[in-house]
């Protein structure tokens, strides 16, 4: 029976003994650090799109202007976002999108060009243009005439409410100006 109660004592004392003290000054993120758990744990990467999209639109006004536009994801340029959540580094992959423009007047191709960022990027503003993607180029039917088309070019940076957006006027003799716009002349 003695040896039955020091048994006890002695099991009682070691189990009591290993409550976690050692990890209780340690942060969540020390422990599962610790834990050596794969690193892909405490990473989450996603590409948005996740497959390659296009739009096609073919649109006929009746003062003689034909738009046809492919707009599609870049499945080789991106740009990265990356923050940490608690424990979890995530990477967000946009990718780019660019749109192949063509228009004709009176049933004559008067513009063909392929519409990205380079079209449009300053040096003055190189952080804008490493971050940002093409939201989509829109045609401005308010504003198009019988002697120009007009569009709208829009960028902005990813989760963030930071655009810069450009109008594309087009000449029925093909000429192209770009100009910078406010936001509140877009919206």
């Amino acid at each position: 029976m003695k040896y039955i109660l020091a048994l006890f004592m002695v099991s009682f004392v070691f189990f009591t003994s290993c409550d976690g003290k050692d990890r209780a000054k340690k942060t969540s993120k020390e422990i599962l650090e610790d834990s050596n758990l794969s690193p892909s744990f405490f990473e989450q990467v996603s590409y948005i799109p996740e497959q390659y999209s296009e739009e096609i639109v073919d649109t006929t006004f009746s003062n003689g202007f034909k738009i046809s536009t492919k707009y599609f994801s870049d499945m080789n340029n991106n740009v990265l976002n990356e923050f940490e959540i608690d424990t979890i580094h995530y990477k967000h992959y946009y990718r780019e999108f660019i749109t192949e423009l063509t228009v004709e007047f009176q049933e004559k191709k008067i513009f063909s060009k392929t519409i990205d960022k380079s079209l449009f990027e300053n040096k003055d503003d190189a952080h804008f243009w490493e971050q940002s993607i093409m939201l989509g180029l829109f045609i401005d039917k308010e504003l198009t005439d019988n002697d120009k088309l007009f569009t709208v070019a829009s960028f902005c940076i990813p989760e963030s409410e930071i655009c810069k957006d450009f109008r594309l006027v087009i000449a029925n003799n093909g000429d192209m100006e770009i100009i910078e716009l406010k936001t509140e002349e877009v919206h």
